[in-house]
């Protein structure tokens, strides 16, 4: 952690000044910090939700080895939970194969790149179909350019097409449209066949999540998202069962949706709405289903996770069924094949989904911008993509005042003593 001050030596002393009983009140705890930072990272890799936290707050602090935080843990026993590729790993480079032909990035002073992935995730389908672009276009730094791809997954295809017509059609596009690039090829779900490092990373700090595969009579099979509840569900059958038939409840399955006389050793399709999940899977289960799909309305795309609706004490209910929601896409298939007499067959499982926004800094290097914040309107989604850009050349310009030595830096932190301000002031450290 460095300060910089400008050339007027006064202001900067009176600063200090200034900071001396906090920085004296930090002292105590200051030995603790890196061991507390180590384990907040760690935490933040094994946990999905905590990813923003290593970026977001760019973590470079440096704890006597001189390396990122990040590379030392890597380095550590970390186990299941590390991020491949590396944060802060050099960035080549990058060919973007578009509708319009060939183009290629190099990040660096002169380019830095954001990449953002479509998969059918809540808050990623609201940014992508109806978060205004014109703030992105009207923050977006000068030399900036942001890449649109799609998972390569079913719900995602046409994503990025229907995208570049919102773009198209939104305030400021004629003025960065050369620096917007629409990925022509979706993006591998598995990282090891990721065409360069933004899509590796796009991939490698997603998450699993859950999803479900139909197949009925010579059919391939076809694979849809889904989302599974809040912990008090499984979303896998148990051992020794690999896939159900799939039949239709007819209804939501609350008070007045009687169940199907053939639901008993089936999965089935159970509509949204009226009562909670847990009462419809709850319903469905007393009625001998084996799994409960239930469809997302009709008019919303994607899925959303279900979660524990008070009072129904869903979270001890010990269900013994796997519940996922469904996308509507998946709910008209299913319904078009039983109009055919077709009931296709249903299994679960995960697959990794691009979860984050990443990107290379004018460094060169491979950064994660993270998740939209919780409880952020959708409405200003892209814009805090362009603030992420905006950060990226505030690095820049902080790094070429450091390089100067007419600026004044001064250690606020010392890893190996604990040191505040090592002296200076009548500041010192340890304790």
């Amino acid at each position: 952690c460095r300060f910089v001050s400008g050339r007027e030596m006064p202001r900067c002393g009176a600063l200090l000044r200034g900071l001396a009983l906090v920085l004296l009140a930090c002292t105590a705890a200051g030995k603790a910090a890196p061991r507390a930072a180590r384990k907040t990272a760690a935490r933040a890799q094994g946990e999905p939700q905590m990813r923003p936290l290593l970026t977001s707050l760019f973590i470079e602090k440096r704890f006597g080895s001189g390396e990122p935080l990040i590379s030392q843990l890597e380095e550590g026993n970390m186990g299941e939970g590390e991020l491949h590729p590396s944060p802060y790993s050099a960035v080549p480079p990058v060919t973007i194969s578009t509708a319009d032909g060939d183009v290629t990035l190099t990040p660096g002073s002169d380019c830095s790149i954001l990449f953002a992935t479509y998969s059918p995730e809540d808050e990623i389908e609201a940014m992508w179909s109806s978060a205004s672009l014109a703030s992105l276009f009207s923050e977006l730094p000068a030399r900036a350019h942001v890449v649109f791809a799609a998972a390569d997954m079913q719900e995602a295809q046409g994503a990025v097409a229907v995208l570049k017509a919102r773009a198209e059609a939104a305030e400021g596009y004629e003025e960065v449209k050369d620096r917007l690039h629409f990925q022509h090829f979706p993006v591998a779900l598995d990282a090891a066949n990721a065409r360069n490092p933004l899509e590796a990373a796009a991939v490698g700090w997603g998450g699993e999540k859950p999803s479900v595969t139909l197949q009925w009579s010579g059919s391939d099979p076809v694979v849809f998202h889904a989302s599974g509840s809040t912990g008090w569900a499984p979303i896998a059958f148990p051992e020794g069962v690999q896939k159900a038939e799939v039949v239709l409840w007819g209804g939501d399955a609350c008070g007045s949706s009687p169940p199907p006389s053939n639901v008993a050793g089936k999965a089935v399709l159970i509509e949204r709405g009226t009562c909670s999940f847990f009462q419809k899977a709850a319903t469905a289960e007393a009625a001998g289903a084996v799994a409960v799909l239930v469809a997302n309305a009709a008019g919303k795309v994607g899925t959303a996770p279900m979660a524990c609706a008070s009072p129904d004490g869903c979270e001890g209910a010990g269900l013994a069924v796997p519940v996922a929601m469904v996308s509507a896409a998946l709910a008209t298939k299913v319904s078009e094949l039983a109009a055919q007499g077709v009931s296709p067959e249903v299994s679960f499982s995960t697959r990794r989904a691009p979860l984050v926004l990443v990107g290379a800094d004018h460094a060169g290097v491979l950064r994660e911008a993270g998740r939209l914040p919780s409880g952020t309107e959708a409405g200003h989604a892209w814009r805090f993509a362009a603030l992420e850009a905006r950060n990226y050349a505030y690095d820049q310009r902080l790094a070429a005042r450091l390089a100067d030595d007419s600026v004044l830096t001064v250690p606020l932190w010392d890893a190996d003593s604990g040191a505040i301000l090592g002296g200076g002031a009548g500041l010192s450290g340890g304790g």
